[in-house]
């Protein structure tokens, strides 16, 4: 579901003004999940996201790099997430790739 830049906006000031995504669900009907994870990227980045995240390909240096820091750092999902600006989706498929083949299983494959 799209929502528009003015929507996300108007859910940031009720949040930074002590609101739960509970509330302002109820109160701009966007889904509390949305909400919970605009909210923790902003937790976690300080930055509120209200553009839609452009498609692009990774790179192998790019999935080695997140692989690594869920593997060997211990990063949260959330933190990885929001620190290289990919989907939880993405990550958890390379994580299982990783664990599945290694590297190379995790590079050879598209995604």
């Amino acid at each position: 579901m799209k929502y528009t830049k003015e929507e996300w906006v108007k859910d940031l000031e009720l949040y930074k003004n002590g609101s739960g995504t509970v509330s302002i669900s109820r109160i701009t009907g966007i889904k509390e999940h949305y909400l919970r994870i605009r909210c923790r990227q902003y937790d976690l980045t300080g930055v509120w996201h209200t553009e839609r995240k452009k498609n692009v390909r990774p790179d192998a240096k790019l999935k080695t790099a997140v692989v690594n820091a869920a593997e060997q750092h211990s990063l949260s999902l959330a933190k990885i997430t929001v620190k290289y600006g990919i989907s939880r989706c993405s990550l958890q498929s390379w994580q299982r790739k990783y664990r599945h083949g290694g590297y190379e299983e995790q590079l050879t494959t598209k995604g």
